[in-house]
């Protein structure tokens, strides 16, 4: 085997560890989103829901699922009470479950101009759990708990 051969072998390898490692540690949702949607984290927490939707304004619908929820992300945290606030500065200083969250997004979904709706999951006719779909007729995303899925049709 040539010398150029063998390097170029050893290069790929490598890039392909690397790959590996780096999926790995910053999970695949991560990678995906960094590099194929983009971030849009904000350089601070957000003051309003006004700021979100403003930062969140004119995107395409996966960009606006991403977008939401690395809006959100900087303050959210879990609160399984059953309390039901939805708003801004509630959920910003106390948290939310599932429901909270999920109205609070589907709240900002449709104030983007998006099909926005809490879905369900039963168990014996009891509602257990809910997650906002944001949708515009050419796909839907799902922002369960920060994790997001979904694509096009």
């Amino acid at each position: 085997m040539d010398k150029q051969l063998k390097w170029f072998l050893v290069v790929l390898i490598i890039g392909i560890f690397l790959g590996v490692c780096f999926t790995l540690i910053a999970g695949t949702e991560e990678v995906r989103s960094f590099i194929l949607v983009g971030d849009f984290t904000p350089d601070k927490v957000p003051n309003s829901e006004q700021e979100i939707l403003d930062n969140c304004k004119d995107l395409d619908l996966e960009k606006t699922a991403y977008c939401i929820r690395d809006n959100i992300k900087l303050f959210y945290f879990h609160d399984p009470t059953l309390e039901a606030h939805t708003d801004f500065e509630t959920l910003k200083e106390k948290g939310g479950d599932c429901y909270n969250w999920g109205i609070f997004i589907v709240r900002v979904g449709n104030n983007l101009n998006f099909d926005s709706e809490m879905v369900y999951v039963k168990e014996n006719g009891i509602e257990k759990h809910g997650f906002p779909l944001i949708s515009n007729g050419q796909g839907y995303y799902i922002i369960d708990n920060l994790n997001i899925y979904g694509g096009k049709y």
